[in-house]
């Protein structure tokens, strides 16, 4: 039996998951909360960047980095508000 090469493997495994993914940066983004579409912004792109910082991977840091924008987000709406 005959395997696939490694780079076709990846693309497959790409193609498969087009849909998944124009399906959540969808959701994410058609938000009507300006600063919660920012941070969507900000998490996937730290996370699609490939970041490793002290051994850890991209997925944990755009988390971190999504979350941090959103709380100075809504600390700076809250702060212009009163």
């Amino acid at each position: 039996m005959a395997a696939l090469p490694v780079s076709w493997i990846q693309m497959l495994a790409g193609l498969a998951l087009l849909s998944t993914i124009g399906g959540s940066l969808y959701q994410a983004l058609h938000n009507e909360r300006e600063r919660e579409r920012d941070a969507a912004v900000v998490a996937f792109l730290v996370t699609a960047s490939g970041l490793t910082l002290v051994g850890i991977g991209s997925a944990f840091w755009g988390l971190i980095a999504g979350g941090v924008c959103y709380v100075v987000l809504n600390l700076i709406a809250d702060r212009n508000r009163y």
